[in-house]
């Protein structure tokens, strides 16, 4: 309830349509005096913004403990006591992201996690002797090989070499595309397709650009990319909703706009999970016991089977329809997420960087 004072006059200010009661008919503008009192606005921002937390809190409780309500009640028509999809999924991601990139290392590279313990290479460099020991005989027990202590130089060689395991496996040979085109001519160099060789002269050009340093270039084409999360998993949601459409096709009931509010609430709960995965993966990592990673374990068993539920519930089909439609579901979006990120990467590598 409003505790500003209404007009007497019924000329509704905003669009001058004539006002049948409180709230103007044609636009919605409550019909009340424009000079308030400092006191007055004071007291409106707080009832607005406890009405908004109370929406927040109650719509995340019912997202959360009831798979598949809060898509069926809205295109039910049930929407104002919930909070709109749409900026909750921009809440939520937001502040997803926020934490996921605030919570990287500064040079965004954790190199080494023997028993889930997350470690910068600088800071495994700052060890004391025995401690740089400890730690690179766990290492290398974690990956497979003799349990003995690595040199600080065999360590550096180890960073190096995974580091380097990615767009480049080693040094950018030639300096010139006339370099490159010079040793294909020569038979110095394989003849290679028109494509490749657009590539290899990407290559070249990010070579000199970054000073043919492969490992700040891979890190400046990772940041750009992870920096584009956001984006692509929103481009990803029409795709989901597409998806949707096709395996729920007879039932003419649900419209294109339906599948994607389902999609909208299953991201936003997507992201509520891997908040928590966060923060249980930095208790696992700071308390050093398993209680922590076996929560987390069931805390994703509990986003797959919300995830069945929640196709149960909102399109109410039999359990081994909606199961067969479940891992369909799960293979397409992930075949289109891949093929999202895959083109993306290639994207970034040519134009981007």
């Amino acid at each position: 309830m409003s505790h500003f004072h209404e007009r007497k006059e019924k000329n509704c200010l905003n669009c001058g349509t004539e006002v049948a009661g409180k709230f103007c008919q044609s636009c919605g503008q409550e019909n009340i005096e424009p000079h308030q009192s400092f006191w007055q606005l004071l007291k409106h921002y707080f009832e607005d913004l406890t009405h908004f937390d109370g929406k927040f809190f109650s719509s995340t409780w019912n997202l959360v403990s009831r798979p598949g309500f809060l898509p069926a009640e809205y295109i039910k028509g049930k929407r104002a006591s919930h909070l709109n999809p749409i900026r909750m999924y921009i809440f939520s991601s937001a502040l997803f992201f926020f934490v996921f990139f605030s919570g990287r290392n500064r040079e965004d590279i954790m190199k080494v996690r023997p028993n889930g313990a997350q470690v910068s290479s600088d800071a495994v460099m700052e060890m004391d002797s025995t401690e740089f020991a400890d730690y690179t005989k766990e290492l290398n027990r974690s990956i497979g090989r003799q349990e003995l202590p690595m040199s600080r130089e065999g360590y550096q060689r180890f960073i190096d070499s995974t580091t380097g395991a990615g767009i480049f496996s080693g040094t950018i040979k030639y300096h010139s595309r006339a370099e490159l085109d010079s040793a294909i001519a020569s038979g110095r160099e394989r003849d290679i397709s028109w494509l490749e060789k657009k590539f290899r002269y990407r290559e070249i050009d990010l070579g000199n650009k970054y000073g043919h340093n492969t490992q700040s270039l891979e890190k400046v084409i990772r940041d750009k990319f992870l920096h584009s999360l956001p984006q692509l998993i929103f481009i990803s949601l029409p795709f989901t909703a597409l998806i949707l459409l096709m395996l729920y096709f007879r039932q003419r009931q649900f419209f294109y706009a339906d599948h994607f509010i389902f999609s909208l609430h299953l991201y936003i709960f997507l992201f509520i999970v891997l908040l928590l995965d966060i923060l249980l993966k930095k208790l696992d990592a700071n308390a050093g016991v398993t209680f922590f990673s076996w929560l987390n374990r069931g805390l994703w068993f509990w986003f797959w089977l919300y995830t069945l539920l929640a196709l149960k519930r909102f399109y109410q089909r039999g359990w081994w329809a909606t199961i067969l439609r479940f891992l369909l579901l799960l293979l397409l979006v992930g075949f289109i997420l891949l093929l999202i990120f895959g083109v993306s990467a290639i994207l970034f590598y040519l134009f981007f960087v």
